[in-house]
């Protein structure tokens, strides 16, 4: 009987524990999210997770390839996402961890736009496979795309494109790790504002997850810790708290 109640225990134990653990995928953003598992964003999910008391692991892979094992249910949840975002499965999401306000950016000294209207006329840079749902279909704007901010930048500053589209999350990044000058831009001309956060699978699992990310996210951002931890993050004072599919 004793060995009997021993086995239950360590069975629930082993329960609890898987409960515990939770495999993430994360799509590869250069120098903020590599498969070394290096990068602010990364430092930013480790931080998380450990308040949470979540036995966390991510695979860093390709947008389409991290998507996939999401939908496939091969892995519990995605990281970074779109709160909200549309996926081919049944999905919940965590509280939003982040704002992310666009703008455009122009190199120091030269005229600061207000919209893409008025850039006709203009080329525009923007980060190859940047989806945030604006419409570039303004009358003689020239898009140019890079494969990352760092590039953007560089185009920027040597003349080749006038503006260029990125958060300011991702410009306060570039000024912190690597010097980059004070950009000008239009502070009341957002473009576009989203949330990113968590993507996870619905299921009973799921909801534990999404318990304890929120705990921990809530708790980080009531106290300031997330903000003094990670300054280049935008706080979130009133937004809908609605995480739900």
């Amino acid at each position: 009987m004793k060995r009997f109640l021993t086995a239950i225990a360590l069975a629930a134990c082993v329960s609890v524990q898987a409960q515990d653990a939770a495999q993430f995928s994360a799509p590869r953003v250069p120098v903020h999210l590599e498969a070394d598992h290096s990068g602010f964003l990364v430092e930013l999910h480790q931080w998380l997770m450990q308040r949470a008391g979540i036995d966390a692991g991510l695979t860093v892979v390709p947008i389409q390839r991290a998507t996939h094992l999401l939908e496939t249910g091969a892995v519990d949840g995605l990281y970074p996402s779109w709160v909200p975002a549309k996926y081919h499965a049944n999905v919940l999401f965590s509280s939003p961890l982040m704002q992310i306000d666009h703008y455009l950016f122009s190199a120091p000294g030269k005229p600061v736009y207000s919209s893409l209207a008025q850039m006709s006329g203009k080329r525009l840079g923007v980060v190859q496979g940047y989806e945030i749902g604006l419409d570039y279909t303004v009358p003689d704007l020239w898009v140019a795309y890079a494969a990352n901010s760092e590039a953007l930048v560089t185009m920027l500053l040597s003349g080749r494109i006038d503006a260029m589209l990125l958060s300011l999350n991702e410009v306060k990044l570039l000024q912190l790790q690597q010097a980059a000058p004070a950009f000008g831009y239009d502070s009341k001309a957002t473009l576009a504002r989203r949330y990113l956060g968590y993507c996870i699978l619905n299921n009973e699992k799921g909801l534990q997850l999404q318990r304890k990310i929120n705990h921990a996210i809530y708790a980080g951002q009531r106290s300031g810790e997330l903000y003094q931890r990670f300054p280049q993050l935008t706080p979130i004072d009133a937004i809908k708290r609605d995480t739900g599919s």
